[in-house]
């Protein structure tokens, strides 16, 4: 079974193979921003759903040529694949093709509701004030990475990433704009993203 995926405008568009992967939801101010600034819904404190899987299990049928990574911070090893066609941001992956990660995010998919139910929460807001963020879920989906990165630099699956170059490696990812930062973080651009406290 293959799930169609595709950008807000349409010139995007292909294909997930969801049968190895790990549906989740995540709440860090990075994730948020992606979605706000491919003109999303802000979704708030409801975080992000994703799902989390290699990148060969991504096959493009139109527009590969349209996509290019940012990053918010220099210091982030997250990739944000965003189009140039309409904005939208698609997917979220590593910094390497040899740790194949991609996260495709539930709005651009055709049916999210047959990924099944979510099986991780990631960087929930801390219970206290000036408490750390906190994960649910947070062994089932390390472990899980964990199986399918082995698996995909043991069957050199990571060869067939549709997000690499013919060297062999991702496009050097650009910064954000301060445009892009704008329209991500109204509210300021946020300290990294996964240390961030909530705003």
């Amino acid at each position: 079974m293959t799930m169609p995926f595709s950008c807000r405008c349409g010139a995007v568009r292909g294909t997930l193979d969801p049968s190895d992967g790990v549906h989740l939801r995540c709440f860090c101010q990075s994730c948020r921003g992606a979605a706000r600034l491919a003109g999303a819904a802000d979704p708030g404190a409801d975080g992000v759903a994703l799902f989390q899987t290699t990148p060969d299990r991504l096959t493009f049928a139109a527009g590969r040529d349209l996509i290019e990574p940012l990053r918010f911070s220099p210091r982030s090893f997250v990739r944000r694949w965003r189009t140039r066609c309409c904005g939208d941001v698609l997917f979220s992956s590593g910094d390497s093709p040899r740790w194949p990660v991609a996260g495709p995010v539930d709005r651009v998919l055709a049916d999210p509701e047959a990924l099944g139910p979510e099986q991780a929460r990631a960087f929930l807001p801390p219970r206290r004030a000036g408490g750390l963020r906190r994960h649910e879920g947070a062994g089932y989906l390390i472990a899980q990475f964990a199986r399918r990165t082995a698996a995909a630099r043991f069957r050199r699956a990571w060869r067939n990433d549709p997000l690499m170059e013919a060297d062999g490696r991702y496009p050097k990812a650009r910064p954000a704009t301060p445009e892009e930062v704008s329209a991500a973080f109204p509210e300021g651009p946020p300290l990294p993203p996964y240390d961030a406290p909530p705003r």
